[in-house]
């Protein structure tokens, strides 16, 4: 019996605070092996402080590995893999589904030309006597090793890759929407639409002339001269804009899942 099975419960009750901080109901009709884990890479967005991911997983049925940490890169996460420090052997047997959303990093997508054909030829091509070696490689550059890299974790486990990309909170950040649909197509996977799907958009203003977004923030950033909302709101004030992210995702897990029969 695995470390995940011996220790569901414990897992079960970490799950349900974080739901009970966020609002989260969960939902008794989803039909979903309790086994089925999900795991994330990412920063602040979605990172274990927000609670959307944990908070949909939770209604579907589902474990979360979230190991998303606030402030971190794709080369971060790019170098944890290389050295096995992202996950245990045994963690990364369970995992299922892999998450990810580097909305920190814009263009994680890149020219093609530019990337190498197997993960050995970007270790082959680093300086590893450095703190953060793959800092040097462009952002696309970290993202291709972490699949190519999780691609192999999975043949060798005898599983399926299954990975889910997940746009910013909100449709501002169109240099990274638009880089995770390229690389879902490139990959052949699907989607989270966070930001088609979240309730409003850049193009239509409140009536104060403000982005819709804004009100829905802890903070602000600009792009293109324009304010728009940069991390969501968390705790109380964020219960709603939480849950409609994890409504979101819940959605898309439930026929991702159904789909390719994940159990």
């Amino acid at each position: 019996m695995n470390w995940y099975r011996k220790n569901s419960f414990f897992l079960f009750v970490l799950i349900t605070f974080c739901v009970i901080q966020t609002g989260c109901s969960t939902k008794n009709e989803a039909n979903i092996d309790q086994q089925v884990v999900v795991a994330t890479m990412g920063a602040s967005l979605m990172d274990p402080g927000n609670g959307w991911v944990e908070c949909a997983c939770t209604q579907a049925g589902i474990l979360c590995m979230n190991k998303a940490v606030s402030g971190e890169m794709v080369y971060d996460f790019a170098y944890k893999l290389w050295k096995e420090e992202y996950a245990t052997p045994t963690e990364l047997q369970e995992i299922d589904i892999l998450l990810i959303q580097f909305a920190n990093c814009k263009d994680i997508y890149g020219d093609e030309a530019t990337l190498y054909a197997t993960a050995e030829e970007y270790i082959a091509n680093l300086d590893t006597t450095i703190s953060k070696p793959f800092k040097k490689y462009s952002y696309a550059q970290s993202m291709d090793y972490i699949l190519k890299k999780w691609q192999q974790i999975c043949n060798q486990y005898n599983k399926p890759m299954h990975v889910l990309f997940v746009t910013h909170w909100h449709d501002a950040r169109t240099i990274y929407n638009t880089a995770v649909r390229q690389l879902a197509e490139r990959w052949n996977t699907e989607v989270v639409e966070l930001d088609c799907n979240i309730g409003f958009t850049k193009e239509i203003p409140d009536s104060d002339g403000r982005q819709p977004s804004i009100k829905y923030a802890v903070n602000t950033e600009k792009i293109n001269g324009i304010e728009y909302g940069w991390h969501p709101l968390r705790g109380d004030k964020g219960t709603y804009i939480q849950n409609k992210m994890a409504s979101i995702l819940y959605d898309k897990l439930i026929s991702y899942i159904a789909e390719h029969d994940i159990q």
